[in-house]
């Protein structure tokens, strides 16, 4: 395998690892899904998960981290 094969093997394998990772809770995906539709305060993502606020904006940072989601300060 040369080494541009490998190369890209390796970022590809730590994407996959990355999205992965982010997607292994059901609630980041239902998050991603809420957003998909329209930009929600994270009150208003709690309200409609019936989840704790706190346990959503721990959610978004990990998909922060990940860039799946990007915050806007109002």
């Amino acid at each position: 395998m040369n080494k541009d094969i490998k190369s890209l093997e390796l970022k590809v394998n730590l994407l996959h690892e990355r999205i992965c990772s982010a997607l292994g809770d059901t609630r980041r995906i239902m998050i991603l899904y809420l957003l998909a539709e329209k930009d929600m305060f994270v009150n208003e993502i709690s309200e409609a998960l019936n989840t704790p606020q706190s346990t959503i904006s721990r959610h978004l940072g990990v998909l922060r981290q990940r860039s799946m989601v990007s915050t806007e300060r109002r």
